[in-house]
C-alpha cells in the first residue's frame, strides 16, 4: 500500500485523511511515512473500530494521529485541509457513495490526490467449486436488500470522472489463496452477515449455519483456491 501511495504522490510532511479507516491498518502504515507530527486523520462511523485503531497506533508509537467518529458524508473538518485523501472498501457500503466522494473532495486541497480502493464482492469464486462460492451470492442478495452496490468497484473510475478527478489512474487486483488468514476472513465475512441474512429471509438459521460450516471446511482444504473480490484501485488529482 505504501509503495502504491508513494507512486500516487504521497510524501512525508503531507496531511492525509483516511475515510472509513476501520481498525487503522492503513493509518499505521501512513503514519510511518508522514512522520510524527499531526499529519494523519482517520474517519470512521464506528467507535468500536476506532478504539482498536487507537490501541494499534499507540502500540507503534503513532500518538499524533487524529481519529474522528463521524459519517463519511458529514465530516467536521475545514475545506481544503488535506493533501491526500484515502479510502478503502467504504463506498460499497453506502447508499449514496457520491455524497462521500464530494465530501472527500471538499476537504482535499486543489491539486491534492484522491486515492480510493473499492471492490466487486460478486467476483469471488473458488476452484474447484466449493462452499466458498456462497460468498458472492449472499452479498449480491444483501446488496439488493440494503440498497447498496456491492459491485461498485467495477464503475469506480466512472464515479471519479463524474466527480471531476483529473489524471485518473486505475489498477485492478484479484489474488487467490490456497491457505492463510485471508481465506478465513472470507468465511468470517459471511458469518458476520448472519443477522441480516436471517432478517431478510434469505436463509433459515439451519441453512445458514450449515453454509458457514461448509465454508470453514473449504477454508481448511488447501487444495481449494479462494479468489478474493476483484479490487479497483483508482487515484487522481482534484482540479486546481
Amino acid at each position: 500500500m505504501r509503495r502504491i501511495a508513494g507512486e500516487a504522490g504521497l510524501r512525508a510532511g503531507m496531511k492525509l485523511a483516511d475515510f472509513g479507516c476501520g481498525v487503522g491498518t492503513a493509518l499505521a502504515s501512513f503514519a510511518q511515512v508522514l512522520g510524527p507530527e499531526d499529519h494523519v486523520t482517520g474517519i470512521d462511523i464506528s467507535e468500536a473500530q476506532l478504539d482498536v485503531a487507537r490501541q494499534r497506533l499507540a502500540a507503534m508509537g503513532a500518538r499524533d494521529v487524529r481519529l474522528l467518529a463521524t459519517r463519511a458524508d458529514q465530516v467536521p473538518l475545514p475545506d481544503h485541509s488535506f493533501d491526500f485523501v484515502y479510502s478503502r472498501y467504504l463506498l460499497i457500503h453506502l447508499t449514496d457513495p457520491m455524497a462521500a466522494i464530494r465530501e472527500m473532495l471538499r476537504v482535499l486541497k486543489p491539486g491534492g490526490v484522491l486515492f480510493i480502493d473499492d471492490g466487486d464482492l460478486t467476483t469471488v469464486y473458488s476452484d474447484p467449486p466449493s462452499a466458498g462460492d456462497h460468498f458472492p451470492r449472499i452479498f449480491a442478495a444483501l446488496g439488493e436488500k440494503r440498497g447498496v452496490d456491492y459491485t461498485l468497484g467495477r464503475r469506480l473510475h466512472r464515479l471519479l470522472l463524474e466527480a471531476g478527478i483529473q489524471d485518473l489512474n486505475v489498477q485492478i487486483e484479484q489474488p487467490g489463496y490456497l491457505r492463510g488468514d485471508i481465506k478465513r476472513i472470507m468465511a468470517w465475512s459471511v458469518e458476520e452477515t448472519r443477522p441480516a441474512v436471517l432478517a431478510g429471509g434469505l436463509h433459515t438459521e439451519a441453512e445458514f449455519d450449515a453454509l458457514v460450516a461448509d465454508m470453514h471446511r473449504a477454508v481448511d482444504d488447501e487444495t481449494i483456491l479462494f479468489v478474493v473480490p476483484r479490487m479497483t484501485r483508482a487515484w487522481g488529482r482534484k482540479p486546481r
